[in-house]
């Protein structure tokens, strides 16, 4: 079974305050893009493929060397994937042999969710090999544990997710019919998530932006199942000053999208990636062309759409 897992950007992103458990009440209008890591799930007859551990899993993940920017590849242990394999197959109790591939094209420390795309593509694709029906409820649980955008990615189209991620509302989204273009500028730096949040507990909770209130008309939107518009939405992301202040080029990214012909330019996620809007292709093709002028490599510059 061969599985495209793609990425996601943040549309806006809300902080409501940090909670006990030391994690953080968000909300956040995610939107699945055309860029995707490539899954290869095959399961044999036999208990299984050589080598493998004593859990029966044969894991592979390959990544180009400019979506790392020097950072070093992450152990088989903490790839979400592979978490996800086990997990599924655990449950299963299936004595099988599980092969898996990925193949990535989402850089890594760009706020994506690439690991997390990967996840819910293994445990739904696991699930349907294996014949395996743990119940929504259940996958619903694994893909939190795993982590934060796990759910999202069980869904498809635009969402907002709530509380740290679980709590996932489908969005009817007028851009899904007429998709966006968007231009993406990932520098060569990875951004950290814990440290995002971090910086944001120490003064950004203070400068809460006032466009928030105007995100929560939106929501309001999205849970009466009323179509929603992009000039429905303002283009905020709380984590964005917190990293800039540390990677100035994050602003420096924005004013040249801007400058561009960008209707809005955002961070996603907790970066380092950042993203702007476009109506119509010839557009953001154009300034994809006048960003590669600018930003030269390791920068990457991708002109992709919604899907």
């Amino acid at each position: 079974m061969k599985i495209k897992a793609p990425a996601k950007l943040n549309l806006f992103l809300e902080i409501r305050g940090k909670r006990k458990d030391g994690y953080h009440n968000l909300a956040t209008l995610m939107q699945p893009v055309g860029l995707c890591d490539e899954i290869e799930i095959s399961v044999a007859r036999k208990p299984a493929y050589k080598p493998a551990l004593k859990n029966g899993i044969n894991f592979e993940c390959t990544w180009p060397e400019n979506l790392m920017h020097g950072e070093p590849k992450p152990p088989k242990e903490k790839n979400l994937a592979y978490r996800a394999a086990v997990r599924i197959a655990e449950l299963s109790g299936k004595k099988t042999g599980i092969r898996i591939r990925v193949a990535k094209n989402i850089p890594a420390g760009s706020g994506m969710g690439g690991g997390s795309s990967d996840a819910a593509a293994v445990i739904k694709g696991l699930c349907k090999m294996l014949r395996f029906n743990a119940g929504a409820r259940k996958i619903q649980k694994i893909a939190s544990e795993l982590g934060a955008d796990v759910p999202f990615f069980l869904h498809n189209g635009c969402c907002l997710a709530e509380g740290i991620g679980e709590k996932i509302t489908g969005a009817r989204a007028l851009w899904e019919k007429k998709p966006l273009w968007l231009v993406l500028v990932h520098p060569p730096f990875q951004s950290s998530t814990s440290g995002a949040y971090g910086r944001w507990d120490l003064y950004g909770s203070a400068k809460k932006d006032t466009g928030d209130m105007a995100n929560r008309m939106v929501i309001r939107k999205i849970k009466k199942r009323t179509p929603i518009s992009t000039g429905d939405i303002v283009f905020i992301n709380d984590l964005e000053r917190a990293v800039a202040a540390v990677h100035p080029e994050i602003d420096r990214i924005k004013k040249a999208l801007d400058a561009a012909g960008a209707f809005a330019s955002l961070m996603t996620g907790s970066g380092s990636a950042v993203f702007g809007i476009f109506t119509k292709r010839d557009g953001a093709i154009s300034a994809g062309a006048s960003l590669k002028k600018i930003f030269k490599p390791p920068y990457t510059i991708l002109v992709i759409k919604t899907l």
